[in-house]
């Protein structure tokens, strides 16, 4: 567990300045968690290891929804990810 703590803290000080801070949750696995709900969407990050993590995105007016089972911090991922949620979704600071 001590490893998804660290790696959820690694994300969140990854998160560029003009996303919002997303909320912590505990899944009723037993995994750490962060997301963020609006009336627009709701994102959903666990993360259960201390090398990887899984999204999943419900966008709430077009009901579209996506899954990522297999994402790591290397900046690669990373950018897609933000790319994904910053323009895509709309979380903005």
């Amino acid at each position: 567990i001590h490893g998804a703590l660290n790696l959820a803290a690694m994300f969140i000080n990854s998160l560029p300045r003009d996303v919002s801070l997303p909320k912590a949750m505990l899944s009723s696995s037993g995994e750490i968690g962060l997301y963020w709900d609006t009336t627009e969407l709701y994102i959903d990050l666990e993360f259960g290891s201390d090398t990887h993590f899984s999204a999943y995105f419900r966008d709430r007016l077009t009901g579209k929804e996506r899954f990522i089972e297999y994402l790591s911090m290397n900046r690669n991922d990373l950018d897609q990810f933000f790319k994904d949620i910053g323009s895509s979704y709309s979380i903005a600071a």
